[in-house]
């Protein structure tokens, strides 16, 4: 008996489920063996041939680009075979409507025309019906990659075979079987022996068991994975092995149950038996890009003429009438009808190849030098070699726009010529678009789904190649710092192969090797194939202008020696770098910025022809310059004509290409197009300027219009075209993190009676000001200097704080604008800059270019009023402060801010904070009262609360190190088997459980052995949590299913809050909100330790208390979080990922994690995190045995980074940690029983910053 089964629906979905593993089992297998055996008198050539083909065929086909005409012929081929079958032709309706990439293993478990056709065809070798079911293959192969098994498995298939497939069998042990189709197995070696039936039946077949173990190191072409999750069957422990994976026969016994055992070994490609037919047969297609033609070459080879002509015909079909690739297709029709006897259509088909030929003999054979991002053509290029100066429109030129028959500011281009197709990184649209040859729209292959960061979308692509071996576009989307993989095979989404990168252009070489250029590192690196760091190959020696430095190098083209090119945008000039080399050559430009013929200002685009001639985009002379190798001085190629819009002049040239026949492709643009409907009452808008900046050309670009948009005024239009007015107005960076500066500002103000001193904006350790995406105010006095005219502003290095060499980014700073305020006149004084700041300049000159009333100064200047501020501080121990205090009163026209306090109006509230600074910091505040002298009036406001942190929140510098090895703190003696919790308080006081005696253990500063040790009837705590004043929250929920709070003052524990299950984790925020994890419930809970009636607001604050992955779910979480900001971050254990809920908000967003937007890092149970003062995240990272952290570049290794031991410098399965004021970690190791301590690297730590209270 099987199972026992009560409910009618679960009988019917178990006997399909069985249905359909039995048809499995009898159907039969198709297999291909590769054998070394040379008996005598017996050839394996067949044998082998087969084989081999069968796995260039799966090859060919997974490469070769599906089009919705086929995709139409399998529909319309399969509603053939199902007329009159209603339930299978709802299927083929509802498979057509929704079928989606990452649905496709469904599909393909589930009994309905997808599954039965498809392995039909597979079964049967149908090439052509496999040729049209190659797209949903590519799938289904994409999610096995996806989704392969990381570990080793033993599987098991069971099959019903003939006599003479099991001596075929027989004969060749230890020799290799390719299955042809999906091999489908189970991990459950009971189901595969059930499925075989009741052994005492006699039946025509043997019954055989396939073992199978396959170790994931050895997959190189072929994935397998367990598929339960994304199957209809998600009861089936399925593991699938995808199409051609080929296994070693080990061995074929006969065992007491009449059970033929056949063992097999997923084999490597590699394996030495194989080596030299895979390198073989990977050699037929590797380095060609596949398309009909190169299939129908396969299947001739193969002895299959009629499918060959079959798909030379269809492609024919396909090609437009000037394809140069006509001439050779005509060609090979003519050898394939002399093969099969028809002589009179061999000579016609080779007379219209001839035709073609003499109609141009340029194109007979051109010898074509190709690395993977470029054409190089030798018969057509030389020195002398000129273009028509009037160029032709091929993609666009319908104005800006986001039709498929517009583009917005294109960047990048890629011609692939074997499709007669242009790739263009649609910037502004932030797609990619595919535009054919003499098309008049494109059409969208990646992006187009609005700005973002999902998989789906793009955020401002400035490069774009195909990887034609993976058949698949290769992005830098620079917008979100990133490179994306693209499958051209219809995918939906892209896959970020690389990031937290500023890249601008993409090469890649003869090898597969991609290139990256950096813009902000100011470095081009190379990554190998699985690569996760990547080479540094020119630059990375940060910013400057020596031949070992780029400055913003953008565009880059790798030549067949593998030396890279780079177009150092700053430095206007083009360097090589050979490979290997340390330092670059200067090959064009490199004379300062100017329009000579020996000057480049701005280059883009770059490419290199056979000759060693480099041509490049000199974007702001609005040209194409040819630079001949080893010549001081260039050529205008075309262009040169001003900047404008007629067919030989550009404007701001950047991405450059060739295609196959020389023809020179550049993507420039010219004009914004901007408008509104016209709706609304407030429908009139008077436009001055567009300001668009652009990362890839490190600038910001002006487009006048100073008209009105409205019906009503001006001439009534509503729509605008605008040209650009100005390319020169100032560098630009994109992104907030590299805008601020760590040094200090100045700043001049000049009016029209005189000049002020120069006035400092100093960045000091405890003060943070012109960071990325900041708005700071300074208050600065002097003279009246009258009406205000211009500033000069500038940036000087910190003496205390050199910058070092590879410090690029922190030598500028870029501002966008500044507002000087005189509240002596109340006007406030605008100056635009949105410039980068060199360091240690002598400053940059900015016009006033509007001034405005502001009424708040002129509210203060109207009359002052003096206050007289009594602060009282509360009557409990330890309650002063030594830190620096401060305050602002607000009333209802305002904030006093940091100036003299005047007049505010009536006042209503009043903010009062330290700085946390000096060795006692912590302060409990009775109330403030604030005096009105001028009419003696006394308004009291009541705080009676601590203003302290009672956890640590240091802040460390980006390259902070802790030894490695570390220091155990506490044994198991102490803190007891497997403890989870520490706990260290600003005042260094460390707090931890022992779970097994039920106490908590106390250390005083600098104790070695615990000072005190608190027990109560709390039963396995769990988690707890300090608060300023002394209390203790401790978990009690296992047993008791409450949270308890110790008072130090009665030395009792009273409940908190009640709760059905142990808090993996506490937190009390700044306004006393309790938090607790409920790792068993899936959420977190809180609730407010100022309402008197407890449990009366438990609330929920993340998680729906349903076990998921969904933004709003949670799957055991552990280690909790909340920031001044009242925002939650939650360590989402079995999501592997840290989930970020904003206050209020109960769907969260990943922010670690292979899951999060900008995947650094990948996690495994995460069970702990801290965030310090500058909100970069720290987490145990529990599966991983590790601590981890994150900075401007990701994350990072900090502790327990060598491997899952007891030795000093390990971890086993750590739980949670803190931080004192040192910068000392402690952890809770939680396996080896103990609590370890890792000193801080000298160096390491600004200083100690406690979250305010």
């Amino acid at each position: 008996v099987k199972s026992v089964v009560t409910d009618l629906d679960e009988l019917v979905s178990q006997i399909t489920r069985d249905h359909k593993i039995q048809k499995k089992v009898e159907e039969p297998l198709s297999i291909n063996i590769f054998t070394t055996n040379v008996d005598a008198g017996k050839s394996t050539t067949g044998v082998n041939g087969e084989f081999v083909f069968s796995q260039i065929l799966i090859d060919c086909l997974l490469r070769l680009k599906s089009t919705e005409i086929d995709k139409n012929e399998l529909i319309n081929l399969c509603e053939n075979e199902y007329v009159g079958n209603y339930t299978e032709l709802n299927n083929l309706r509802e498979f057509q409507q929704s079928y989606s990439p990452n649905e496709v293993l469904w599909w393909y478990t589930k009994e309905t025309f997808f599954y039965k056709t498809l392995n039909a065809a597979l079964r049967t070798q149908n090439i052509h019906l496999i040729f049209l079911f190659r797209a949903y293959i590519y799938d289904i192969y994409h999610q096995l990659q996806k989704y392969q098994s990381k570990k080793f498995v033993r599987v098991y298939r069971c099959q019903l075979m003939s006599n003479d497939e099991i001596n075929s069998l027989k004969q060749n042990i230890d020799q290799f079987i390719s299955i042809n189709s999906f091999f489908s197995t189970t991990d459950d070696r009971s189901t595969a022996l059930f499925l075989l039936g009741d052994l005492t039946t006699q039946i025509d077949s043997e019954r055989v068991l396939f073992e199978i173990e396959a170790d994931p190191k050895v997959v190189t072409t072929k994935p397998f994975a367990n598929i339960s999750k994304h199957s209809d069957f998600p009861d089936e422990s399925e593991v699938l092995f995808m199409i051609g994976s080929i296994f070693r026969l080990n061995s074929i016994d006969h065992n007491d149950d009449q059970i033929w055992i056949i063992k097999m070994t997923l084999c490597d490609d590699d394996e030495h038996d194989l080596k030299q037919v895979l390198m073989y047969m990977k050699q037929q297609i590797e380095n060609e890009e596949i398309n009909l033609r190169t299939l129908g070459k396969l299947l001739w080879k193969m002895g299959k003429l009629d499918l060959a002509e079959k798909y030379f015909n269809r492609l024919l079909q396909e090609l437009p009438s000037n394809d140069p690739l006509l001439s050779n297709l005509y060609e090979d029709l003519g050898e394939l009808a002399s093969q099969t006897g028809d002589y009179d259509m061999s000579v016609q088909w080779h007379q219209k190849s001839l035709a073609i030929k003499n109609k141009n003999q340029l194109t007979v054979n051109p010898t074509i030098k190709k690395t993977n991002n470029s054409i190089v053509l030798v018969n057509y290029i030389n020195n002398n070699t000129k273009w028509k100066q009037h160029g032709i429109t091929i993609a666009g030129g319908n104005g800006s726009g986001n039709q498929l028959n517009q583009l917005y500011c294109p960047f990048g281009i890629y011609i692939d010529h074997r499709h007669q197709t242009i790739y263009i990184a649609d910037w502004g649209n932030h797609r990619i678009v595919e535009w054919k040859y003499a098309a008049k729209t494109g059409q969208v292959v990646a992006g187009g789904n609005e700005i973002g960061k999902r998989s789906d979308q793009l955020h401002r692509p400035t490069d774009v190649i195909v990887d034609k071996r993976n058949d698949s576009l290769i992005i830098c989307d620079g917008g979100n710092r990133r490179v994306v993989r693209w499958s051209r095979q219809n995918d939906k989404n892209g896959e970020t192969i690389i990031s937290d990168i500023d890249c601008s252009s993409l090469a890649m070489d003869n090898n597969g090797d991609l290139y990256v250029s950096d813009h902000v590192k100011n470095e081009v690196r190379r990554w190998k194939q699985e690569e996760r760091e990547g080479t540094i190959v020119a630059g990375g020696n940060g910013q400057g202008k020596h031949l070992n430095q780029l400055q913003y190098p953008i565009y880059i083209f790798v030549d067949e020696d593998h030396s890279v090119y780079v177009s150092d945008h700053h430095n206007h000039r083009v360097m090589k770098w050979m490979k290997g080399a340390k330092e670059g050559i200067i090959v064009a430009g490199g004379q300062g910025g100017g329009n000579s013929l020996k000057q480049l200002s701005s280059p883009c685009g770059v490419i290199v022809d056979h000759l060693g001639n480099v041509y490049v985009a000199d974007s702001d002379n609005h040209r194409i310059m040819r630079w001949c190798e080893g010549s001081c001085e260039g050529s205008i190629v075309v262009g040169g004509n001003g900047e404008g819009e007629k067919p030989n002049q550009f404007s701001n040239p950047v991405g450059l290409s060739f295609d196959v026949q020389g023809n020179l492709y550049v993507a420039d643009w010219k004009v914004v197009e901007i408008e509104h409907d016209g709706e609304t009452l407030a429908n009139s808008w008077f436009l001055d300027d567009i300001t668009i900046e652009m990362p890839t050309k490190g600038r910001a670009f002006c487009f006048a219009c100073h008209e009105w948009l409205s019906k009503e005024k001006g001439d009534g239009e509503t729509k605008r075209i605008l040209k650009v007015q100005d390319s020169n107005q100032s560098s630009f960076r994109p992104y907030k993190q590299h805008a601020g500066t760590t040094q200090h500002g100045w700043i001049i103000i000049e009016g029209n009676k005189k000049r002020s001193e120069k006035f400092y904006m100093k960045n000091e350790p405890h003060i943070k000001i012109l960071r990325g995406g900041q708005t700071d105010t300074f208050t600065f006095e002097c003279r009246s200097l009258g009406e205000l005219r211009r500033i000069i502003l500038g940036h000087k290095e910190r003496p205390e704080y050199p910058l070092k060499t590879y410090e690029g980014r922190g030598a500028m700073w870029h501002v966008a604008h500044v507002i000087v305020t005189d509240p002596s006149i109340g006007v406030k004084f605008e100056f635009p800059v949105r410039k980068w700041m060199d360091i240690n300049n002598d400053g940059d000159v900015f016009e006033c270019a509007e001034k405005k009333e502001d009424t708040i100064a002129q509210q203060r200047h109207r009359h002052t009023i003096k206050y007289k501020i009594i602060v009282h501080t509360g009557d409990v121990s330890y309650c002063g402060t030594d830190a620096n205090v401060s305050i602002i009163l607000y009333g209802t026209l305002g904030g006093t801010g940091i100036r003299k306090l005047k007049q505010k109006g009536k006042l209503t509230r009043l903010h009062i904070e330290h700085d946390n600074s000096t060795i006692s910091p912590d302060w409990f505040l009775d109330k403030v009262e604030v005096i009105n002298i001028d009419i003696n009036e006394t308004i009291s406001f009541s705080c009676n609360r601590w203003l302290a942190s009672s956890f640590n929140q240091p802040k460390f510098r980006p390259t902070v190190t802790w030894n490695a090895n570390g220091i155990t703190f506490a044994n198991q003696s102490i803190v007891g088997q497997y403890p989870s919790t520490i706990f260290v308080s600003t005042n260094n006081t460390i707090y931890a459980t022992n779970p097994e005696k039920n106490t908590i253990v106390m250390w005083q500063e600098e104790s070695v052995n615990p000072t005190k040790i608190i027990s109560s009837d709390f039963k396995q705590p769990l988690s707890l949590f300090v608060t300023s004043n002394g209390g203790i929250y401790i978990d009690d929920g296992h047993e008791n299913g409450r949270v308890q709070r110790w008072n130090a003052a009665t030395s009792t524990f009273v409940t908190v809050m009640n709760v059905i299950s142990s808090c993996t984790s506490l937190f009390v925020d700044i306004h006393d909100t309790l938090y607790c994890s409920m790792y068993y419930q899936h959420q977190v809970l809180k609730t407010s330790l100022n309402d008197t009636m407890m449990n009366s607001n438990v609330v929920t604050a993340a998680g729906i208390g349903i076990q998921g992955s969904a933004s709003n779910q949670l799957d055991g979480p552990f280690g909790i979080f909340v920031d001044v900001n009242l925002d939650l971050y939650v360590a989402d254990c079995y999501n592997d990922r840290v989930q970020l809920f904003q206050s209020g908000e109960l769907h969260g967003v990943t922010v670690a994690g292979s899951t999060s937007l900008n995947p650094t890092i990948t996690l495994r149970c995460p069970t702990g995190i801290i965030l310090d003062a500058d909100k970069y995240l720290f987490i145990v990272d529990f599966l991983n045995s590790r601590i981890v952290g994150s900075d401007l570049h990701g994350f990072r290794c900090l502790v327990g980074c060598y491997g899952q031991e007891s030795q000093s410098n390990q971890l086993a399965n750590p739980v949670s940690f803190s931080f004192d004021s040192y910068g000392n970690m402690f952890v809770s190791d939680q396996r080896n029983s103990r609590i370890q301590k890792f000193l801080l690297m000298k160096d390491s730590f600004d200083l100690s910053f406690n979250q305010p209270k």
